[in-house]
């Protein structure tokens, strides 16, 4: 074919030139997206951290009841009451806002604690509250829960008055036993309770050394703020296994031989 020939023939079939064209642009195109993907990702990326972090700014006035509160909860079971009244106050007054979207996600991640046993460690500060005029107040969660089943705050300190009276360790089941023959709880609430009774020793012991070999794991993780806290529970922990240590010394073979 001359070169006359192949001229003339490209004059007259322009298209499939322009086609290839077209197709290798889009091509380099597509090539040009998937080797720089970090660009379209990173703009997602932001766009969800917005959502995220958008937030309420507290006054200084809040900020500064949240650091109180805060201290309080860090006191753990030492200062009962105030950690109770504490998280009633950052909830009441949404201190939360803040740092976090939701007062169940602030719980979580500020104190690792599932929002439902916070539900209970607030109603345990109204529970305490209707006792403000007793000599002794309830020190721990499993006594409010007890006098929160009653149905008024009269109820409530004949109850815990008619058990300070008793001078027995202030157990919930003794409260339960004496609001029972007071006739302001009804014998349905000891059997739901009957299958507490029921759970095996071991596998509880079991479950817990999980637990720990968890948190010994991934201790690591724990933001430099909440450090005293989780002393604080490596603390109870370690009184809880020496009254076990107790127990188990009463139990042994060797003990029961010599008596």
């Amino acid at each position: 074919m001359t070169a006359s020939n192949v001229k003339k023939n490209e004059e007259q079939n322009p298209e499939p030139l322009q086609v290839n064209l077209e197709q290798t642009q889009s091509k380099s195109e597509s090539v040009k997206e998937a080797l720089s993907p970090t660009k379209s990702k990173a703009g997602k990326k932001k766009s969800k951290k917005k959502e995220v972090t958008k937030t309420v700014e507290l006054s200084d006035e809040q900020k500064a009841r949240l650091r109180v509160c805060e201290s309080a909860i860090r006191k753990g079971s030492k200062a009962f009451f105030a950690m109770c009244e504490a998280f009633q106050t950052i909830r009441k007054e949404e201190l939360w806002k803040e740092s976090h979207k939701s007062f169940p996600a602030y719980v979580k991640e500020k104190w690792h604690m599932d929002a439902s046993k916070v539900s209970h460690y607030i109603k345990a500060a109204g529970v305490i509250t209707d006792l403000k005029d007793c000599e002794k107040k309830p020190t721990n969660e499993g006594q409010c829960r007890v006098l929160g089943r009653l149905s008024t705050s009269d109820e409530r300190r004949e109850v815990w008055t008619k058990v300070l009276e008793s001078e027995e360790k202030p157990t919930g089941r003794l409260i339960q036993k004496v609001a029972q023959e007071a006739g302001l709880l009804s014998k349905p609430d000891v059997e739901a309770e009957a299958p507490q009774k029921e759970r095996n020793v071991l596998a509880d012991i079991a479950s817990t050394v999980n637990a720990l070999a968890f948190v010994s794991e991934n201790v690591g993780q724990i933001e430099p703020v909440d450090v005293d806290l989780l002393r604080q529970y490596v603390s109870q922990c370690r009184l809880q296994l020496d009254q076990i240590e107790q127990a188990i010394s009463l139990k042994s073979p060797e003990r029961a031989i010599a008596a």
